[in-house]
């Protein structure tokens, strides 16, 4: 029980993490140490959830046909 209680808490802390690093309230980076995870755990967490993180508008048609998130 208490197992599944940590873990609750911990996929709880990610999804109110990652809902306010897109209401723009906190940073990718303060997301992740505020989970304790590393950036690129934050950003898999994400990419799970369905967030894409995009560098450039160019590298979008490569990307979704690449990712399993995605539609090509």
């Amino acid at each position: 029980m208490r197992r599944f209680l940590t873990k609750a808490a911990k996929e709880w802390l990610i999804e109110k993490s990652l809902k306010d690093y897109e209401e723009g309230k906190i940073t990718l980076w303060q997301a992740a140490e505020r989970c304790g995870l590393s950036l690129w755990e934050i950003i898999e967490a994400a990419g799970k959830r369905g967030y894409v993180f995009l560098t450039l508008l160019k590298d979008y048609d490569r990307f979704k046909c690449q990712s399993s998130y995605l539609p090509c």
